[in-house]
């Protein structure tokens, strides 16, 4: 099994079942970095296999450990989609774009 990044109380679910987590801390903030952003992909994979809402969850509980680990201001964040919402826009128009002829 390759290391992965677990939640925080995985290892305590795994040891109710009967079985041995061997558990580290990342061994450094690059190591954590690359982990988080590694189950921010396999969070998206798994909402992308099988779309319901208990795994969007895990989709923003891994965004929020990112946003977390790169200290972004959860109200700037806010302020910065609703511009962007404004300047260019969402995705409720379903909006496909074919081509750009120059």
């Amino acid at each position: 099994m390759k290391p992965k990044l677990v939640r925080d109380n995985i290892p305590t679910l795994i040891k109710q079942d009967g079985r041995t987590p061997v558990t580290r801390l990342a061994k450094s903030e690059e190591e954590f970095e690359s982990l988080l952003k590694e189950k921010l992909l396999e969070e998206v994979k798994e909402f992308l296999e099988n779309p319901v809402a208990d795994e969007f969850a895990d989709v923003m509980h891994a965004l929020d450990a990112l946003r977390e680990f790169y200290d972004f201001d959860e109200q700037e964040l806010l302020e910065v989609k609703s511009r962007k919402l404004r300047e260019k826009g969402g995705f409720s128009k379903r909006t496909v774009l074919e081509k750009i002829i120059e």
